[in-house]
């Protein structure tokens, strides 16, 4: 018997502030259309972009208002971190006060497709749906692309990339050219710390991270096909020896003092990294402004992959047009500014001014006058190989996984085997995802 999931606005509501009772999403022409005082459709775009991007937003907002006026004005509003924003959404949906745009992280995609309060972008955007579409970079095409449609548009995508203080890496006599698999970073992790005194390596113990790692070991996140292949995810799949051995080898660095524990702050990493206290650091790619601004040498590499089918997942988020109670008038005005988002004017701004990187391949082709670390990064999103792995876990639950797993690494760094540490989220996993289904409304064909 075949089934199906009633898409309904459960995914939405377990995430952030409980069940909501589902309501009609359907398009239509007589929606709650607005428009200014000039006559101007007016599109809401709630987002959660702040620093370098949040300012480089809002002067694309200008931008777009500028090209659109007298016919569309898009009205850009922070509502906060990720998850005010989809607490914000949550406690307005059903009155039907909600954004026609939305910004999203790369965590929240799966439930934003399950919901069924948003419309695949591919259709949105049109006759040039099949370009845009075909214009992303694979490793981002890959990530957004689902039941071969492009649901969102790529706002501000981001890359995880090792950060390398290369005078230290001289003076320990690493040749940071050699840094390609985790046992080459780790064991120059531990040749750093003897020959110089100061820690290899560094980066925060977050469940993104552990995510990033098992890509690297080529390991698919959920089960089946991370989501991707057209089943839902219902489990967790990368649970087994290499990984375990994997984050005990790093536990081993934690002890030893070669691997610096900063819990889950990044930015305490960076401190560590543009201070000379640490030789190297993971983070991600919209960090580097911040690391070029101290003026410290460094170079970027790749996040340690296992082989050339491994790579990292792409993060940062994307935009999502919501079709609940709106006009087709105010969709199609939506659309419109989803392709400025995917416009070179918008894409060859990204990298320099905020730190993330271009999502087309249009914008990466052409990259003028970028520093050598920023051009590493557009090389390492550009040649991520677009895998069931590299496209990342797609399940609903994965804003619960992913406290879990936030716990789990923190308590490795702390001492706990991996394998005790790592049961617990298996446990919790499998619950997380059972509530999710359960309130999707599943129905029979």
């Amino acid at each position: 018997m075949k089934i199906s999931y009633k898409k309904t606005l459960a995914a939405l509501s377990m995430i952030t502030v409980g069940a909501l009772t589902t309501v009609s999403c359907s398009a239509t022409d007589d929606g709650g259309l607005k428009r200014n005082a000039d006559g101007e459709v007016v599109v809401d775009l709630w987002h959660a972009q702040s620093g370098d991007a949040g300012n480089l937003l809002d002067k694309l907002v200008e931008q777009f208002n500028e090209e659109q006026q007298g016919k569309i004005e898009v009205n850009a509003i922070y509502q906060g971190s990720y998850e005010d924003n989809f607490a914000k959404l949550a406690a307005t949906i059903q009155t039907g006060n909600v954004p026609t745009l939305m910004q999203a992280s790369d965590v929240q995609t799966a439930y934003m497709k399950d919901s069924g309060i948003t419309l695949p972008m591919q259709g949105a955007l049109g006759e040039q749906g099949t370009e845009i579409r075909n214009n992303l970079l694979p490793a981002v095409s890959n990530y957004y692309v689902m039941d071969d449609e492009l649901w969102s548009m790529p706002m501000f995508v981001s890359q995880p990339a090792a950060y390398i203080n290369t005078d230290i890496l001289k003076k320990a006599g690493v040749d940071p050219n050699t840094l390609v698999t985790f046992d080459d970073y780790l064991d120059a992790a531990d040749k750093i710390y003897e020959v110089t005194g100061t820690p290899g390596l560094v980066f925060a113990t977050s469940a993104w991270f552990n995510e990033e790692f098992a890509a690297g070991l080529n390991q698919t996140y959920c089960t089946p096909g991370n989501g991707v292949e057209g089943e839902r995810a219902d489990g967790l799949g990368f649970l087994n020896d290499e990984f375990y051995a994997l984050w005990g080898r790093i536990q081993q660095g934690y002890e030893k003092g070669s691997i610096v524990d900063v819990g889950d702050s990044g930015s305490d990493g960076a401190a560590l990294l543009t201070s000379g206290n640490v030789a190297m650091q993971f983070n991600s790619s919209g960090n580097v402004t911040s690391v070029q601004e101290t003026g410290i040498p460094f170079t970027i590499r790749s996040l340690p992959r296992a082989s050339e089918k491994a790579g990292a997942v792409p993060g940062g988020n994307s935009l999502w047009i919501l079709k609940n109670n709106k006009s087709q008038e105010e969709i199609d005005a939506a659309a419109e500014f989803a392709k400025f988002v995917a416009s070179d004017d918008w894409q060859e701004r990204v990298l320099p001014e905020s730190g993330y990187i271009p999502a087309t391949k249009s914008a990466a082709e052409h990259p003028s006058g970028l520093p050598s670390q920023q051009m590493a990064l557009v090389k390492n999103l550009v040649e991520t190989p677009a895998t069931t792995v590299t496209a990342g876990c797609h399940i609903g639950a994965m804003s619960q996984i992913r406290s879990e797993v936030d716990t789990a690494v923190q308590s490795v760094a702390k001492g706990t085997s991996p394998e005790e540490a790592f049961s617990k989220v298996n446990e919790a996993a499998e619950l997380a995802i059972e509530r999710y289904e359960t309130r999707a409304a599943v129905t029979e064909k």
